[in-house]
């Protein structure tokens, strides 16, 4: 009864949680970089975004190609340059306005909205018929002053890519202050926030490249009347480089280990290990571990299965090796004695069974222990290295992971789930352009405060990071795990032999996979029919369809 609640409740999450932000709109008319268009009625028209809870469309027209009229804050236009349309429909995709100059280009874009926005569309050109001509004369007030604008704090030397802050207030006699903008000077968008008298206002930004850069900021009132600008020189340089430590002695502890033995590589660096780098050992064919330790004494754990060379390098933060880091050693991994059994003295004849019991050997699956070990069917699921952790279909040859069960400690009142928990689901996603169909999906990983536990804390929830994760645990000895295709998904499926209430109705032998629970399983196959989209397997009822690559669910994953 627990297990089905949770599966309940999983399905009924899987497509909200992971749900992907709603895709741009499509715009058909003004067709892009036209001309002559008749600024009195202007009718904008884009096709209709499919997609769950949709609420109307929002579109934007401006008189500029940076669209500084427009408060990205407040959603809404914050001076004349600027025409916005919201529309509350999702069946509605045209918008129809006068606009006030004629012979002008204008720029327009439009987005779909839900509970959050969607992706905003590209931005199109158009220009109206007509030479240029005063725009139409607007209401004006009898008083109205300017806003001023001062200057709180602002470094005047920074490094690029490093985040730059000012901090601003600006005040309005009038009363009727409605934001400050920034143009940080470096050809990137102007950033704007909506505010009231003498609030302080921060605006964090990021240069790109070394030089100097003067930004300007600017206060803008209800009636579009603008402060006098504030500048100021900002003086950008490029971060130091650091320098890599290298890799000065390596050792393997013991250097010659019977096979299920772990054997310790250390390394110690010539001078601490910069923060964001890592030490890494590559060892047998291509078996790679992240090393643990600190300053500059660094070590690793591992099962080696056959004897080998080992590398320990020096990586930067984005995952590659620095040359001239690395140092090589060797291991050796022998076998063990086999055990001699003297077969027993027979002194009558043993009876034929007619319906023998079918061994390990000769059944449809072989259970496989942590360190890769084959076992008797009795064996249990457990952490230990001799424990069940892995199914060996023996028609297939393929190994299969074995999901594990949550445990509930109840002196600690805490849940213990294990990265192969069978509750965990993950979005799709695969880098690899030669494999992913021409999608990679979504890398996703929860927000700190989200309540829900979708996987293992501290993980990204996504299918690489999974199989990743998995690898480097060198899962039932082994670091070659991956997602199956849907072919050999459909492999594990057979009828429903039990459907009794004691038992959850399942199309896969609950004997050989246990903690499956009744839905739906990733693929590694891409549906031929969109891209977006990925093959999936329901145990439920054996049944295959297909499901965007943004939604998330259940992943089992297989080696050769």
């Amino acid at each position: 009864m627990k297990r089905l609640l949770t599966t309940a409740i999983l399905l009924a999450i899987q497509t909200d949680v992971f749900a992907d932000k709603l895709s741009a709109p499509l715009q058909m008319y003004p067709i892009d970089e036209s001309t002559d268009i008749q600024n009195s009625s202007v009718a904008f028209k884009w096709q209709k975004v499919t997609g769950a809870g949709i609420n109307g469309y929002r579109v934007v027209i401006s008189e500029n190609k940076r669209f500084t009229g427009y408060s990205n804050t407040r959603l809404n236009c914050i001076d004349k340059t600027c025409i916005l349309g919201n529309i509350d429909s999702p069946s509605t995709t045209t918008f129809t306005t006068p606009l006030r100059f004629s012979g002008k280009t204008y720029y327009w874009k439009v987005q779909a909205i839900s509970g959050s926005n969607g992706k905003w569309s590209k931005i199109n050109t158009f220009k109206t018929a007509g030479t240029s001509a005063q725009p139409q004369v607007l209401p004006t007030v009898s008083v109205n002053n300017a806003p001023t604008i001062s200057l709180v704090s602002a470094n005047s030397n920074s490094v690029s890519n490093q985040v730059y802050s000012v901090q601003l207030k600006a005040n309005d006699v009038d009363n009727n202050l409605d934001s400050v903008s920034i143009d940080w000077g470096d050809n990137s968008d102007v950033d704007s926030q909506s505010t009231v008298n003498n609030q302080a206002l921060v605006f964090n930004h990021l240069y790109a490249a070394a030089g100097n850069y003067t930004w300007k900021a600017t206060a803008i009132d209800l009636l579009s009347l603008q402060s006098q600008p504030l500048t100021q020189l900002v003086k950008i340089t490029a971060p130091q480089q650091v320098k890599a430590p290298k890799v000065i002695q390596v050792n393997s502890n013991p250097s010659t280990v019977q096979q299920g033995s772990s054997i310790t590589f250390s390394a110690v660096l010539s001078s601490n290990l910069p923060s964001g780098y890592s030490v890494k050992v590559i060892y047998g064919s291509s078996n790679t571990i992240t090393m643990s330790g600190s300053a500059s004494n660094y070590s690793a754990s591992v099962t080696p299965n056959n004897s080998g060379a080992y590398k320990i390098g020096v990586y930067d933060s984005a995952g590659k090796l620095l040359q001239d880091t690395q140092m090589t050693g060797n291991f050796s991994v022998t076998q063990p004695e086999p055990v001699v059994v003297a077969p027993p003295v027979v002194t009558k004849p043993i009876p034929v069974a007619t319906n023998p019991t079918p061994t390990t050997s000769t059944t449809g699956y072989t259970k496989i222990a942590n360190n890769g070990s084959v076992l008797s069917d009795s064996a249990q699921l457990g952490a230990n290295p001799t424990d069940w952790a892995c199914t060996k279909d023996n028609k297939t040859g393929l190994i299969w992971e074995v999901k594990t069960s949550p445990m509930f400690d109840f002196q600690n009142s805490v849940v213990i789930q294990d990265l192969h928990t069978f509750t965990f689901m993950y979005v799709w996603y695969e880098p690899d352009s030669t494999k992913n169909g021409g999608s990679e999906g979504q890398k996703y990983k929860p927000p700190a405060n989200y309540s829900f536990q979708i996987c293992q804390k501290g993980f990204e929830c996504d299918t690489n990071s999974y199989i990743k994760a998995v690898n480097t645990q060198i899962f039932c000895s082994v670091s070659n795990w991956r997602l199956p295709s849907k072919d050999e998904l459909l492999s594990l499926v057979r009828p429903v032999i039990d459907s009794s209430s004691t038992k959850n109705p399942s199309t896969i032998d609950e004997d050989y996979f246990p903690n499956t629970y009744g839905g739906i399983y990733w693929s590694s196959s891409t549906f031929e029919f969109g891209k977006e989209q990925a093959w999936v397997v329901n145990f439920s009822n054996g049944n295959t369809n297909w499901m965007y690559k943004s939604n998330g669910t259940g992943v089992r994953l297989v080696h050769d």
